[in-house]
């Protein structure tokens, strides 16, 4: 009997392979193997593995490819329009504003019963204006945030002066007052993040727990989670609460609950929030939420 004596002498190959079948079609086949050294009689090399037909998983990557070449290509679409609509509408706006104003200045009703019905006139119309704003603000944050092609200036701050401000901004802008809100915690706990996404996710949280809470007291907590280096921040409301069905949803952009009922949004205020604490390095999600009220927690980096 003649020995055989085999032995590695080349690392493992993977290679894939396009080659044409019986039929003149070609396929796409992965060759995995390793190159021995063999002596069998003389020295020679033998080719010993496997060859497995690629052919449906090279569609299915294609497919990927193409899939995430037109998404990017409706992205691209999409944020191009969004600049264009932001940079005509704005001009604009601001000569409605300053229309409506000079036009109400100069308005004086004969008759005091009309007073009030002019002055109603002129606010629907100042905030339509801010709501156009306010969507064409939000449309061009959330593009940027989705895109990526956003700034990231990351600074230290007080955890609780941060919120006491915002608190009175918001509270003002939702006609509320700033006793509606109860801040607990955070008078030593530092912020690291970038300013400007921070205040637009402790903002929306905020502005919809207001909305939302069915006119109850809105609390927030603040800790220090030594552990994981970050800030805790926790939104809770007594109002309405998310359907469970929308829940999945939450974060998308343009989705609102059917209870919200007439209660105005753009639907980009989550979808936002959501983005914004990712690009401080952060994140957001819901803790619960049920008829008795919403419970958000945001996690920020803690200063460094």
């Amino acid at each position: 009997d003649r020995q055989r004596d085999v032995s590695a002498s080349l690392p493992a190959i993977a290679e894939s392979i396009r080659l044409r079948d019986r039929h003149f079609a070609w396929r796409w086949v992965l060759i995995r193997g390793r190159m021995m050294s063999v002596r069998l009689g003389e020295e020679g090399s033998l080719l010993i593995g496997a060859i497995s037909d690629i052919a449906a998983q090279k569609a299915s990557e294609e497919g990927a490819k193409d899939l995430a070449r037109r998404r990017q290509e409706v992205a691209d679409f999409r944020g191009r329009i969004i600049r264009i609509l932001s940079h005509e509408l704005r001009t604009p706006l601001s000569v409605l504003t300053t229309g409506a104003e000079l036009l109400q200045a100069s308005t004086k009703p004969i008759e005091s019963a009309m007073a009030s019905r002019v002055d109603t006139y002129f606010q629907n119309l100042h905030g339509s204006v801010d709501r156009i704003q306010q969507i064409i603000t939000e449309a061009l944050q959330y593009n940027q945030l989705e895109s990526g092609e956003f700034k990231s200036n990351p600074c230290s701050f007080s955890a609780r002066e941060w919120i006491d401000r915002l608190t009175t901004w918001v509270c003002a802008a939702e006609g509320r007052s700033p006793d509606d809100v109860v801040v607990s915690g955070g008078a030593s706990t530092f912020v690291w993040a970038d300013p400007i996404w921070a205040d637009l996710v402790l903002r929306n949280l905020l502005s919809n727990a207001l909305k939302y809470g069915a006119g109850q007291p809105v609390v927030v907590e603040i800790t220090h989670d030594e552990a994981r280096g970050q800030v805790v921040i926790e939104v809770c409301d007594s109002g309405i609460g998310i359907p469970v069905e929308t829940q999945p949803q939450l974060f998308r952009p343009y989705s609102r609950g059917q209870n919200v009922g007439a209660i105005k949004g753009t639907g980009l205020g989550l979808s936002l929030a959501h983005l914004a604490a990712i690009a401080c390095g952060g994140e957001l999600r819901l803790v619960s939420s049920s008829r008795d009220g919403t419970r958000f927690r945001c996690r920020l980096p803690a200063e460094r």
